[in-house]
């Protein structure tokens, strides 16, 4: 009987026990087979290849993730005080006090390839919304541009207030400051910079648009400073030149021709600019007590910064004659100024000296004016 059972039980077994088996009896006779052929079993790789997997793996998931920066949160206080017997409020009294030019407020950020910026002003007492859009990138040196942002018009209207050269702008950068919301497209390669935008202009979201084309070209060196003046310009020599055009179509004759010029060299730095106004441009509601309409104002500016980039002096003249218009405008502005840069622009202060002469049937007496300011970003 026993017999029996061991010679009925190994058949039925086999099957049974071959498929257990096998799986751990390969591992272990593979290498003696290996070796009773000749042939020797290659050293294992086992333990780098999961790390260069995992590197693999998490290359790839890099790969699809989205890129993201910020956001960023960065502002500036600019504060002064201003004294002048000839500036007088409506009482009669003269000038002399503290205001705030700028609380600025803004914030920045990054998504893959998408850029934005929030920004608004509390010098009025209440947030003022400013700079509010998105930049994209649409290829190699060409991005778009999505929201309420500044004219590409002047260089002086969109330099940054925190980087200003003297107090305030020059007459024709205070015009070109203002945001509007629209639609640009700008590009940069090599030494041509050029940008083009639709914006709402004068009656807002209405069917007329707002159209502004700027090219600017780098003559000699690798492009102008992100603010005006030389501090920090270092011993390269730059020379910039634009033409910019501007039309609204909200009159018949609101078209503007910009042209402006900037040198810096061994410290100095040279810019000028002029602005020809078609008749109708009295129609930006932004200025509205403003003669501007078939004028040609110009200005010329020029400063040296001290060797050890801590002090900078710098003049400008200023040009606003119109003697076609309703009112007869003949003003020149005459201005100095002392900037002490305790750390470059986030931290100064500037002293300006201004002295006006005007002259038309239509202007007030000669005025003088000196103001101290502060100006401390973060």
């Amino acid at each position: 009987m026993r017999r029996l059972l061991r010679s009925t039980a190994l058949p039925l077994a086999l099957p049974l026990a071959l498929p257990l088996a096998l799986p751990l009896a390969l591992p272990l006779a593979l290498p003696l087979v290996l070796a009773g052929t000749g042939f020797a079993a290659a050293p294992t790789e086992e333990a780098g290849d999961w790390p260069e997997l995992d590197r693999e793996l998490e290359a790839l998931n890099d790969s699809l993730q989205v890129e993201t920066t910020g956001p960023s949160i960065w502002g500036y206080v600019r504060t002064n005080y201003a004294n002048s017997d000839e500036f007088r409020d409506p009482a009669g009294q003269s000038l002399s006090g503290v205001s705030l030019d700028n609380v600025r407020l803004a914030v920045d950020g990054e998504l893959d390839r998408y850029a934005y910026r929030v920004s608004g002003d509390l010098a009025g007492g209440t947030m003022m919304l400013l700079d509010a859009y998105v930049r994209i990138t649409i290829g190699e040196g060409i991005h778009g541009t999505f929201g309420q942002f500044k004219s590409p018009f002047l260089s002086t209207g969109l330099v940054e207030a925190r980087d200003l050269l003297f107090i305030t702008r020059t007459r024709n950068g205070v015009f070109s400051s203002i945001r509007d919301k629209g639609l640009q497209v700008a590009g940069d390669h090599d030494r041509f910079h050029w940008a083009l935008a639709g914006q709402n202009g004068a009656d807002g979201v209405a069917s007329e648009t707002l159209l502004t084309g700027r090219l600017a070209v780098d003559v000699i060196g690798e492009g102008m400073l992100a603010w005006e003046g030389a501090y920090s310009s270092g011993d390269e020599a730059r020379v910039n030149v634009a033409v910019a055009y501007q039309d609204d179509g909200a009159a018949s004759d609101a078209g503007a021709l910009a042209l402006e010029a900037t040198a810096i060299v061994g410290g100095f730095y040279f810019h000028g600019e002029v602005v020809d106004y078609g008749d109708d441009w009295n129609l930006d509601p932004n200025f509205p007590g403003e003669q501007r309409g078939g004028t040609t104002p110009w200005t010329l500016v020029a400063s040296w910064c001290f060797p050890n980039e801590q002090w900078e002096v710098a003049a400008r003249y200023d040009d606003y004659d119109d003697n076609s218009a309703p009112m007869d405008f003949d003003r020149s502005v005459y201005t100095a100024g002392l900037n002490y840069y305790v750390a470059g622009h986030n931290v100064k202060w500037q002293l300006n000296y201004a002295y006006a002469v005007n002259g038309g049937t239509a202007d007030g007496p000669d005025a003088n004016l000196v103001a101290l300011g502060l100006t401390l970003g973060f």
